[in-house]
C-alpha cells in the first residue's frame, strides 16, 4: 500500500524542509499494509508482534483496533514500539489524546531498524527462517 515516499510526517507539529519531521517513510524504513479483512489484519499484527526481534520491527500501528467494540465508538488503535519507558509495556492501546492519528485506518504501519532497513539479504534471511501463518 505505501513504502518509500518523500514526504514530512502526518503531525500538525511537522515544520517543512526540518529533516527531524521527515517521515520515516521516506528512509525506506517503513511500510503500510492495506487489508479488507479486520481478521486477517489481527492475523497480521500478532505474527509481527511475536517475530518483532527477529525482523527487527521497531513499531507497528494499527489504527483501526477497537479496545471496546462494545460501546460502539471507534477506537484509538494501538501502537507497538521496540522500546518504551521501563515498566511500559510493549503495546500501547491509544486514546484521544495519545494516538499516532489514522483513526480507524484500514492498514498496518511498520518500521525497520535502520541496520535491518540497509541490509536486505538479511532480512531476507530472517523473513524466510520464520514460520507463517496458514
Amino acid at each position: 500500500m505505501g513504502s518509500f515516499s518523500n514526504r514530512m510526517m502526518n503531525n500538525p507539529k511537522a515544520v517543512a524542509g526540518d529533516p527531524k519531521w521527515l517521515s520515516v517513510h521516506a528512509t525506506g524504513r517503513a511500510c503500510d499494509l492495506g487489508y479488507k479483512d479486520r481478521k486477517d489484519a489481527v492475523e497480521a499484527w500478532d505474527w509481527f508482534v511475536l517475530h518483532a526481534d527477529a525482523l527487527e520491527i521497531e513499531e507497528i500501528h494499527d489504527y483501526a483496533y477497537d479496545a471496546n467494540v462494545k460501546d460502539k465508538v471507534q477506537g484509538w488503535g494501538r501502537g507497538y514500539r521496540c522500546q518504551r519507558k521501563p515498566g511500559e509495556k510493549l503495546v500501547k492501546i491509544y486514546n484521544d489524546k495519545d494516538n499516532a492519528g489514522s483513526r480507524g485506518g484500514r492498514w498496518l504501519h511498520l518500521e525497520l531498524s535502520p541496520a535491518m532497513a540497509d541490509d536486505p539479504e538479511r532480512f531476507e534471511a530472517a523473513w524466510r527462517s520464520l514460520p507463517k501463518p496458514a
